[in-house]
């Protein structure tokens, strides 16, 4: 029997479960290649990566498993391998590794620079390229874009002595992509780095478009105009215009409905016209079927993402937990914590990490006396190897990763002046962050959804263009609102935290008003609108800070009642 197309959709959820529960079978074991668009030359789609797991020096029995490692990808048929100077001892251990394989001609290095200052730049790639043993790198890239335009132009000189064969930027974040984005434009890379997977798929909306943009000679017309609608955020660009007929690949018997006869023509005047109807015709139900499939995934996301209240009405506020928590809290925490250590161990060798001793006791104290309440809203964070740490850093920020892993950089409390109760509101917000579970609940959010967006793609037989779309509007109807409600939710629970700690939960609001004015004074760099953002606009963030504000101060009044709690160790840097 051929299934038709409306068979397909109707299994849409049976193929989810599928592809989530079941392993993939009868695919090809032969790796897919990339075509380098500069030259043509064709690479393998997956490389090996060194961070940390390279990371281990002279040790012979930790290097064994990875001189394994090296001969089983390449007889797999991988040849690239990253590396960076920031990877500790990873390049010397990679170098040292293929010149015993003598892999070299096999492989294809990539390395990055990573410092600051013209001569300081040339001399760590110099020192690259000994550590990696090779005469010519591969690829060198900017490093999370670290002066990029000095050493842009170092990297190009390298390229025309023949030393380097290709140029690159990297970044690992999307908050840096409108910055990448300038540099794509001003420079010609040959490669760019960006963190891209189930769960961060925020490259397509923006970055994807624009390298594709780049080769206009692959692109049809119209779909470079669709690329660039869809890059520029411009909704103009409506589903039902843009998806049929831009990119839509001619669908196969397998996708045809069974029942689908073209009437015979008699003359070609009548043939092109039954054509032109049946293509028609074909995109109208294109259109709705993927409007069908994307109000579907939608719906599927609201029901699972809608929060669950996270205790019960008492004291304080009330706030919100996802019940969409696909991984396991263990191992996101695990990965939190090497993060984490793989960060302290790069600030302290950096010279950046707690060098003011008073400001690191002052943040301490303040999490000493938040960190007790934090078990009213995750019992589970009575367990949490608490650390506070501070990296000297103009970043005007701070975070908590899961497991109670803090950080604040100098930045914030320099540019912001804070006080101890600007700073316990901020960490408390940060905190809340952890307690709800808000990195857990976004990854598997995110998953799913891109489960779903693969399904809808793989069924209606979409292009990458249709499928950007599709991913957009998933995007703005669940993802953003969901980023915005955990940013709320925070800022109630870092309000409580502090309250119960004896901190004026009303610094909040002057928090706040202090950030509103170091962003206009930012403004060149600019403030996306509420609709777009993953944080609530400001105007927006206060109103809703002081609305809860009669359910947290009579905590902060209760607080200044009670007798000093005994000093217990502070959290620090194990």
């Amino acid at each position: 029997m051929n299934p038709s197309r409306r068979d397909l959709l109707r299994s849409l959820g049976g193929i989810g479960a599928a592809l989530i529960f079941g392993p993939a079978r009868g695919q090809s074991a032969e790796i897919m290649s990339r075509t380098i668009p500069s030259t043509g030359e064709k690479l393998p789609a997956i490389g090996l990566g060194t961070w940390q797991v390279f990371d281990v020096g002279g040790d012979a029995a930790a290097r064994a498993p990875l001189r394994e490692v090296l001969k089983a990808f390449v007889k797999a048929g991988g040849s690239v391998i990253d590396s960076s100077p920031m990877y500790g001892s990873a390049e010397s251990v990679a170098g040292d590794l293929l010149a015993e394989l003598r892999l070299r001609k096999r492989l294809f290095v990539a390395t990055k620079v990573y410092t600051r200052g013209r001569e300081e730049g040339v001399a760590q790639m110099e020192t690259s390229f000994r550590r990696l043993r090779v005469k010519k790198m591969d690829l060198m890239q900017v490093h999370n874009l670290v002066d990029v335009g000095v050493h842009t132009k170092s990297i190009n000189e390298l390229k025309a002595k023949g030393r380097v064969r290709y140029s690159g930027i990297t970044h690992y974040s999307a908050s840096a992509y409108a910055e990448v984005e300038s540099w794509l434009g001003r420079e010609k890379y040959d490669f760019l780095q960006i963190n891209y997977s189930l769960a961060e798929r925020d490259a397509e909306k923006r970055l994807l478009g624009i390298c594709t943009l780049r080769r206009r000679r692959d692109v049809p017309p119209r779909a470079r105009q669709a690329a660039a609608a869809v890059g520029g955020r411009d909704r103009r660009g409506q589903l039902g215009a843009v998806l049929p007929q831009v990119d839509r690949r001619p669908p196969g018997d397998h996708v045809r409905d069974s029942g689908h006869r073209q009437p015979r023509a008699h003359g070609g005047q009548r043939r092109r016209g039954l054509r032109r109807a049946a293509r028609r015709d074909d995109a109208q139900e294109d259109g709705r079927l993927l409007r069908l499939a994307m109000r579907f995934w939608v719906l599927v996301l609201a029901l699972l993402s809608f929060p669950a209240f996270a205790q019960t009405k008492q004291e304080g506020v009330d706030v919100k937990k996802s019940r969409l928590l696909l991984l396991p809290a263990s191992t996101v925490e695990r990965s939190a914590a090497q993060q984490y250590s793989q960060l302290m161990r790069q600030a302290a060798q950096k010279g950046v990490l707690n060098l003011d001793k008073a400001q690191v006791e002052r943040l301490r104290n303040i999490a000493r006396a938040l960190i007790p309440h934090s078990t009213r809203f995750n019992k589970d964070a009575e367990k949490w190897r608490w650390e506070v740490n501070v990296i000297s850093s103009k970043t005007v920020n701070a975070f908590c990763m899961p497991g109670g892993k803090i950080v604040f950089f100098t930045g914030i409390l320099e540019q912001l002046q804070l006080t101890d109760d600007e700073i316990a509101v901020i960490m408390g917000h940060e905190i809340g962050h952890a307690l709800l579970e808000h990195g857990r609940a976004r990854m598997s959010e995110q998953v799913l959804k891109n489960v779903g967006i693969s399904i809808a793609a793989i069924v209606l037989n979409l292009g990458q263009i249709s499928t950007e779309v599709l991913a957009q509007a998933a995007n703005l109807a669940v993802s953003l609102p969901y980023a915005r409600g955990q940013e709320s939710d925070a800022d109630l629970v870092g309000m409580e935290l502090a309250a119960r700690a004896g901190h004026d939960p009303r610094a909040a609001i002057v928090v706040w008003q202090k950030m509103q004015k170091l962003g206009q004074a930012q403004a060149a760099r600019g403030q996306p609108p509420q609709f777009m953002s993953t944080h609530p606009a400001h105007e927006t963030r206060i109103r809703d800070i002081q609305a809860a504000m009669p359910r947290v101060l009579p905590l902060y009044d209760k607080a200044r009642l009670r007798p000093p709690v005994p000093v217990s160790p502070a959290p620090g840097q194990r």
